[in-house]
């Protein structure tokens, strides 16, 4: 988990605490840049299929029964993606 959140706080802590209006403004300077901009466009929707534990063990016999397909091959062949091929594989979904 980050600790951005924390650090974040301790930052404005300090910057209350200090004396300086130079010192006060460089913590608020720091404190803006570990804040992340929002996303320039929304999320896209998604296209592939989510891929439950019974998929997954579909996935799993299928690269068993066809060992020379690529990940990519399979995903196309269930709808979904290489990525989500990969953690059924190695039993991560």
């Amino acid at each position: 988990m980050s600790k951005i959140p924390e650090a974040r706080r301790r930052l404005a802590e300090l910057k209350q605490r200090t004396r300086s209006p130079d010192m006060a403004a460089e913590i608020e300077d720091i404190i803006g840049l570990m804040i992340r901009r929002p996303y320039a466009r929304g999320r896209a929707p998604d296209r592939s299929r989510a891929v439950d534990e019974t998929l997954a063990e579909r996935i799993r016999r299928y690269a068993h029964a066809h060992p020379k397909m690529s990940q990519q091959e399979i995903a196309v062949h269930f709808g979904t993606n290489a990525g989500r091929v990969s953690e059924a594989l190695h039993h991560d979904r």
